[in-house]
């Protein structure tokens, strides 16, 4: 079987990233915590404590609750684009990485697996999108701390579709992030590490963010709350969740109107060069009589 050059970069991308994940686990480990309503937490072997010498140790297991866990996941924002057209047309806004249903399912697992994490552990998690159906994508990433930071790190997220490789290979492309970025909502602030407090990223933790967990929680608290009825601060997160959600899918929409406008584009420009094959002349803009 014949393979196209295109197929062929990209196996050869996957074999590496294969290889070099294996180097750095030897073996790999991994331990499911939790697996229900199609999430699954669990633990597993952080790579970058094996990048330096002696190896790099986490901070585990943290004294979170649940509910700092769940706080901790609300600080989470990402933006990102579908495909490789967003990015030239619009500026992604940032999106909650989690929406309200899923931090409140999470945040139980994660406190628990954070509970059971070694020192060389990181906690993984992988969530559905539960709106749409037939969405293969997942949000997934891992977490561990290390002295006080909250180290997080982005494989994927289903609100971004993977670009169209326009061959019909179901192999995903290893290079393909989305455009992805991380942010963490104010008061938390994203931390700027010196070579020796930032972790030895591997290839495979491109998308990758820290933040002082601590600080974070303890400016969180120290924000003066509203005097309202009970539950109005979460209705308005939700709010917050709901507008961040619909501007993503308005953006999509703007996507989608896009790639039409330039598929008919396309076609026109077919049509023409088609027309000058076959040596017809193609018409002309029309010339104003001088005398009048």
């Amino acid at each position: 079987m014949q393979m196209n050059r295109g197929a062929v970069t990209r196996l050869v991308l996957v074999l590496l990233l294969l290889l070099e994940s294996a180097a750095c686990v030897t073996p790999a480990r991994e331990r499911v915590i939790f697996s229900d309503y199609g999430i699954r937490v669990g633990l597993r072997h952080d790579t970058t404590t094996d990048r330096v010498t002696p190896p790099a140790r986490n901070s585990h297991p943290p004294r979170l609750t649940q509910e700092e866990v769940r706080a901790v996941l609300g600080f989470l924002q990402v933006s990102g684009y579908s495909g490789t057209i967003m990015g030239v047309f619009v500026t992604p806004r940032p999106i909650a990485l989690l929406n309200d249903e899923e931090m409140h399912l999470l945040a139980a697992p994660i406190t628990h697996a954070f509970e059971q994490a070694g020192v060389q552990d990181r906690v993984f998690f992988s969530v559905p999108d539960r709106q749409t159906r037939y969405n293969e994508d997942r949000t997934e990433g891992m977490l561990f701390l290390r002295d006080p930071y909250l180290h997080v790190v982005l494989t994927d997220h289903y609100a971004f579709a993977r670009a169209d490789t326009a061959g019909g290979e179901d192999l995903k492309d290893p290079r393909d992030t989305k455009g992805m970025k991380l942010f963490v909502a104010s008061p938390a602030k994203a931390a700027t590490l010196s070579s020796a407090q930032a972790p030895r990223w591997s290839a495979l933790d491109r998308i990758h963010l820290s933040f002082n967990v601590r600080d974070a929680l303890a400016a969180s608290a120290a924000l003066p709350s509203r005097p309202a009825t009970g539950g109005e601060s979460s209705e308005d997160l939700r709010l917050q969740i709901r507008e961040l959600t619909a501007s993503n899918q308005e953006l999509r929409a703007r996507l989608e109107e896009q790639a039409k406008q330039m598929d008919a584009l396309k076609a026109e420009l077919a049509r023409l060069r088609q027309a000058l094959g076959k040596g017809a002349t193609p018409p002309q803009p029309g010339r104003r009589d001088p005398l009048r």
